[in-house]
């Protein structure tokens, strides 16, 4: 009966993992071409993430690969965490620059524009919709945002964070009533800024090239 069983399985098998095999294949040397795909156009686009279960994907995995199906769904959200990672770069380099101008200006920017000539190239843009990053002035502090992979302004709203992907805004900010309240509505002024030593050329703006 073990003999029989055994022998089943492997004539079973036979069959279905040379199927397994050339999806498996298939859809990697696609799934090859699409990690190469500029990560800003595919954000944009709203395809950062990868369908192996969906018959329209061109990543789509028949049923009997089930080898395949219960491994290849670990690279589904893998370029929707590059962007996010790359969208937090964004935010985390554009609120250097606001320091640096609350630094010398005594107080943050009404807006993002402010930073542009003398310490950006350029104002952020949004990784996610091409367009600039939000920033709020609030209180004394203010709040720096991207709309996130659902390409959605939900006005700095988080629906969920992970270790691994964010649905919602991204978000920068800075708490109301920590530190040294500045700027419109502030309390303290900024201490004076020492002088700034010359510098070549000026910050690289966050998603310019």
């Amino acid at each position: 009966m073990k003999g029989e069983r055994s022998y089943a399985l492997n004539s079973i098998g036979a069959r279905w993992l040379p199927i397994d095999k050339y999806y498996f294949l298939l859809v990697m040397n696609r799934y090859i071409e699409f990690a190469q795909k500029d990560i800003r156009r595919l954000a944009q686009d709203g395809s950062l993430e990868v369908r192996f279960d969906d018959p329209s994907s061109p990543f789509y995995l028949p049923r009997i690969c089930f080898m395949s199906r219960g491994s290849l769904p670990a690279y589904s959200k893998i370029r929707v965490m590059e962007a996010v990672m790359d969208a937090k770069t964004d935010l985390a380099r554009t609120a250097i620059a606001l320091e640096i101008y609350r630094i010398e200006k005594g107080s943050y920017p009404d807006n993002l524009a402010a930073l542009v000539p003398g310490i950006l190239e350029k104002v952020p843009e949004d990784l996610f919709n091409g367009k600039p990053l939000l920033y709020k002035l609030r209180g004394g502090d203010y709040l720096l945002y991207s709309v996130g992979p659902n390409r959605t302004d939900e006005g700095g709203a988080q629906t969920r964070d992970t270790s691994h992907y964010q649905d919602g805004d991204l978000i920068w900010g800075v708490p109301v009533g920590e530190g040294q309240p500045v700027g419109p509505g502030g309390a303290a002024p900024a201490a004076k800024a020492p002088a700034r030593p010359p510098v070549r050329g000026k910050v690289k703006s966050p998603g310019s090239k």
